[in-house]
């Protein structure tokens, strides 16, 4: 193509850009349509993937409903379930090593842990790792010496049964076996020193 063929871009001085290649003011806004449609689509089907996650994911424990029958297999393949736990307030825990603020927050429950362990709490975190292996090399190198629970253990998921959609997340549970409370594993002190741990 000769240089009578090419024009110079406005946007790119001293490259030569063939005369087909630029674009006219018609089809930019053809594109620029285009694109805002191609974006709007995107949009809305993040949003409805959302919302069909809220419609079909379980309700999940219930407060003050009936005493929940669960079950988990721990790390040192040790079954823990309700009925084991009857008589003591239990706190379970979902948690990741690839979440941020799951690692954050293992000192403090290690803390809760020691404070309310002889006060009648059992502690369990469960972990949603794909990798069992990571989890307990995890739990082993930050000595996290109360029960741990893995959620794939034991084929079926606790989290999904209970419809986890974020961690951390806990479930604290009354002696008899019903939910006193759900939420952050950070607002566990004043739930604890309110009512569930205040038995010496």
């Amino acid at each position: 193509m000769s240089s009578q063929g090419k024009r110079r871009s406005r946007h790119l001085p001293g490259v030569f850009l063939p005369r087909e290649y630029i674009p006219r003011a018609g089809d930019c806004f053809v594109m620029n349509k285009r694109v805002i449609w191609i974006l709007t689509g995107i949009v809305a089907l993040f949003v409805f993937t959302g919302l069909l996650r809220s419609l079909t994911s379980a309700p999940g424990p219930q407060l003050g409903a009936e005493p929940l029958e669960w079950s988990l297999v721990t790390f040192d393949n040790q079954t823990i379930s309700s009925a084991s736990q009857a008589g003591r307030v239990t706190v379970i825990e979902f948690w990741a090593t690839w979440c941020g603020p799951c690692v954050q927050m293992v000192p403090h429950l290690k803390q809760l842990n020691e404070q309310y362990h002889d006060r009648g709490v059992t502690f369990i975190s469960v972990s949603v790792d794909q990798d069992p292996q990571a989890a307990r090399d995890f739990i082993a190198a930050n000595a996290m010496d109360w029960l741990q629970a893995g959620d794939n253990l034991q084929g079926s998921s606790l989290a999904d049964a209970w419809g986890v959609t974020s961690i951390p997340q806990a479930f604290v549970f009354s002696p008899e076996g019903k939910l006193l409370w759900q939420g952050h594993p950070m607002d566990l002190d004043d739930v604890l020193e309110q009512g569930a741990g205040s038995r010496q």
